[in-house]
């Protein structure tokens, strides 16, 4: 799954709330055929936390920042 040239990721120069955050999730999903909602989240989760459950992906993203939520996805994608 590539997701990390989605402009959610691209830079710090967003202010975004936890109802844009995902808004724009819900796009990112709808962009991927044949791919849930839900497994994108679940996928999102694990890369951001190592968890399979927790807190919404949003809230975890808004309160990590962009910066850190770039390389712990990238972190995943990478290994």
């Amino acid at each position: 799954m590539k997701i990390t040239r989605h402009r959610l990721l691209e830079g710090p120069g967003m202010s975004l709330t936890q109802d844009m955050l995902n808004g724009e999730l819900k796009k990112l999903s709808e962009g991927l055929e044949d791919t849930k909602h839900s497994n994108v989240m679940k996928l999102l989760r694990v890369a951001l936390s190592g968890q399979l459950q927790g807190p919404p992906v949003a809230e975890m993203m808004l309160s990590l920042g962009p910066k850190e939520v770039r390389e712990r996805i990238q972190k995943v994608l990478s290994s």
